[in-house]
This record gives structure tokens, C-alpha cells and sequence, in this order.
């Protein structure tokens, strides 16, 4: 066995465990505190769902975004950021999912502040907490406008621009299909989606700022997340990590994707014809080669689309 190439993956599968378990350590020891202690010690409480779970290289703390429905304690606005620690009384919050938070005053929550999952088939008893005294309301969606996505020059979709300004892109299986990219883990898995493109794997974990690659994480500066039932993942970091070239046209707000081994006719210009060259040499010496030939005309012949 090699010890050397079998750590990283194993502490890429223990990163993933940490991420979508949901688990909570339960080696925590706590004060115990009424109900009324928990809420007079904290900062702030408020009830919130869980948009966005920023995560860190030292992985000490993980940076929980909320998008808050009601107030309870303290000048809460409509989204904001409580701080977890990844010790023993930390807690493993999960994406989509709504808490009642009890917010320190150093921007900390914990096992032993109170904080808790809500139970939507038993709402909170408004004795206990009074009635809140600020709520919000939030539009669902969290992709604000479209934008257009072309595969090299021929648009084939829609891309979204998020509330960070970022293009994400909907992993729809004719998507992936039509830019040649396979999705390696279940259909019904929207937590870990699984991507595959030549010799490049990807992992998407919904909900959170991180892509796990073969030689571990990489860390984002925004998210990935699920609306309306479809997983948005950041457009550039993802198509870069499998091999497109991401091209943002401000004139007329487009995405164009180039596939770096495609080759492709344009006007006065092929693109890549070194590749392909090289690829028909390497069939011909029957050696690997990534180059994939996507359409084909009536006489089987490659189609270089313009």
C-alpha cells in the first residue's frame, strides 16, 4: 500500500464526512442554563435558515450565513454571519436547514449557547421567547438575473449572476452532457455531485465555498447552493478546474466557455488544430489522449462548429 498517495485521499474523505454528515460531536461538556439564562447570556436570537457555509484551510471555525426570518434579542439584519468552532461543543450546521440561534457577544454559537435545529412540524412555544420583534421576508431565489452562455460561439443556455455578483451555473444533466462532462455521482444526490471530464474530477458541495479536487480542497469566495430544485455551482472555478477557458463579454453580458481540448473552426482562424493533429497521431500509435470529437457529420467525419 502506499501510505503516501492514500493520506490525501483520506483526508479528503474525512473533509467531506465533516461537511454533509450533519453530525455533531458529542464529547462536549456544558454549564447547564434554563432556557431563560441562554437567552439573557446571549448577544442575539433569531431564528434563520442556513444559506451559505464558509469554511477555512485551518477548518478552527466554519462561518454560518443566515438568512433571518425573526428576531428575538439584538439588532439582527436580514442575513448575517454566526462563527462555529469545529472543537467538541461546535455544531454542524446544515444547508437549507433552520435554527433558533443564540448569538454571543463575539459572534460565536455553540452546543452550550442554546443553538438548535427548528422543527417545522412543532413551532416554538412563543412563551418561552416572547414575540419577536423584528421579521423578514425573503424572494426564494438566490440567482438574481440571466446572462447568456455560449459553447465557444454557439449559445446553448442560460447562466445566473448571484447576489455576489458571481456566475454560477446550473448542473442540469443536458448541460453537462452537451459540454461533454459526466456527472459520476447518483441523479438524486444534490448534496455531493460528482463531475468528470477527461482525467478531471470535481465534487460540488452544495452550500458550501469549497470544490474538492484529487489532490484535496480548494477554497472559493463564494458558494454553491440549491434553488428550485436545481444545484448552482460557481461558473469559473468549476470550468476551469475541468479544462474551459471562462470568458465574461461586458458588452452584451455573456459567458462564453471554451473547451481546451476541442478544436474549432471561426472565421479566417481554427482554434486548436495542434491538438488535433496531435490527437489523430496519438490513435494512430494507439496512445490515451483526451481530445473527445463531439459531433460528426453525415460521413462521420469531426464537425468544427463556428
Amino acid at each position: 500500500m502506499n501510505i503516501k498517495r492514500s493520506v490525501p485521499t483520506l483526508l479528503v474523505g474525512l473533509l467531506v464526512s465533516l461537511l454533509i454528515s450533519g453530525a455533531t460531536c458529542y464529547a462536549c461538556s456544558c454549564i447547564p442554563l434554563t432556557f431563560e439564562q441562554k437567552v439573557e447570556r446571549a448577544e442575539q436570537v433569531f431564528i434563520g435558515k442556513v444559506v451559505g457555509i464558509w469554511h477555512s484551510k485551518q477548518l478552527v471555525q466554519v462561518n454560518v450565513e443566515f438568512e433571518v426570518s425573526s428576531v428575538y434579542k439584538g439588532d439582527v439584519p436580514s442575513f448575517t454571519h454566526v462563527y462555529s468552532s469545529s472543537a467538541a461543543c461546535g455544531i454542524s450546521f446544515q444547508f437549507g436547514k433552520s435554527y433558533l440561534v443564540f448569538k454571543d457577544a463575539d459572534g460565536t454559537t455553540s452546543l452550550c449557547s442554546g443553538t438548535g435545529a427548528v422543527n417545522d412540524e412543532k413551532p416554538l412555544d412563543e412563551s418561552l421567547l416572547g414575540k419577536p420583534v423584528q421579521t423578514y421576508e425573503h424572494n426564494s431565489s438566490m440567482a438574481v438575473s440571466d446572462v447568456k452562455l455560449r459553447y465557444h460561439h454557439e449559445k446553448i443556455s442560460a447562466v445566473r449572476i448571484d447576489p455576489r455578483n458571481k456566475a454560477v451555473l446550473p448542473l442540469r444533466d443536458d448541460l453537462l452532457k452537451e459540454l461533454g462532462i459526466e456527472r459520476t455521482s447518483h441523479p438524486d444526490d444534490h448534496e455531493q455531485i460528482k463531475l468528470a471530464k477527461g482525467n478531471k474530477n470535481v465534487t460540488v458541495i452544495t452550500g458550501s465555498n469549497i470544490l474538492i479536487l484529487k489532490n484535496g480542497p480548494k477554497y472559493l469566495d463564494t458558494i454553491s447552493f440549491r434553488d428550485d430544485g436545481i444545484v448552482y455551482a460557481p461558473l469559473r472555478d468549476l470550468m476551469e478546474e475541468l479544462d474551459f477557458s471562462v470568458i465574461w463579454n461586458d458588452h452584451d453580458r455573456s459567458v462564453t466557455l471554451k473547451d481546451n481540448n476541442a478544436v474549432v473552426s471561426v472565421p479566417l482562424k481554427i482554434e486548436n488544430f495542434g491538438k488535433l493533429e496531435n490527437f489523430q497521431k496519438n490513435v494512430n500509435n494507439k496512445v490515451p489522449d483526451n481530445m473527445r470529437v463531439v459531433r460528426y457529420s453525415i460521413d462521420s467525419g469531426p464537425i468544427y462548429m463556428g
